[in-house]
């Protein structure tokens, strides 16, 4: 129900509908508040016609990422990935906070928690790609450092069950591939860690559902 609100119905409503259809949508997501189901993904849908709810969505957003649950924070890290899918005029503030609490996250989330968050740095590569810098840059790179060390084959001392390493590390594997492909179509140098995930990957040794995404060029945002 909400991929179908925030894909299909949300970008069909426009500021100039009634306001009583506006105010039956606040109403709408106050009632999923009260009854603790999923709504941020498809309230950052609707950021066009919720005037000066910027600040509470994201403090919700921020909230939401350090809940216990998983269905909670999931929800908020689809609301992140929704967020970089649409088009904000260039004076608004909105990317740059998503920005700045995506870097965060990546930077203390878990590490069995980081695929959802890598599954974000896609879309801010394709939509947003001047936000991709400072802060987000250093701390992506760092988590990829993390992670092809906690999913090497040889590490015995990782915490992870295989599938939970092999999931972990086909995402992340795919960021790197998305990386590479970044920094060499700006010309620019690319890091060591990116370079490291790459040569693991087409590695005879590697699992086919690592070293495919690098051979065919594909990798799926939030499955």
């Amino acid at each position: 129900m909400i991929e179908l609100i925030s894909s299909v119905v949300a970008p069909k409503i426009q500021t100039d509908d009634s306001e009583d259809l506006l105010s039956s949508i606040t109403v709408f997501f106050q009632d999923m508040r009260d009854y603790d189901m999923p709504q941020l993904e498809a309230e950052v849908a609707f950021l066009h016609l919720l005037q000066n709810q910027e600040e509470s969505i994201f403090d919700q957003i921020e909230d939401a990422l350090l809940s216990d649950s998983t269905h909670i924070k999931r929800d908020a890290l689809r609301a992140l990935s929704r967020l970089f899918q649409l088009t904000f005029d260039g004076n608004s503030s909105i990317p740059c906070k998503a920005i700045s609490i995506l870097e965060q996250y990546i930077a203390w989330c878990s590490t069995s928690s980081i695929t959802s968050a890598f599954s974000i740095i896609p879309l801010v590569l394709k939509n947003y790609p001047n936000l991709f810098s400072g802060a987000l840059e250093r701390r992506t790179l760092n988590r990829l450092t993390r992670t092809l060390r906690d999913t090497s084959h040889d590490n015995s001392a990782s915490n992870l069950n295989f599938d939970e390493s092999l999931a972990i590390r086909h995402r992340s594997s795919g960021v790197a591939m998305r990386l590479w492909n970044f920094y060499s179509l700006q010309k620019r140098s690319v890091p060591p860690i990116v370079e490291s995930w790459r040569h693991q990957a087409l590695s005879p040794d590697e699992f086919s559902e690592v070293r495919n995404q690098w051979v065919n060029g594909e990798i799926n945002v939030f499955p």
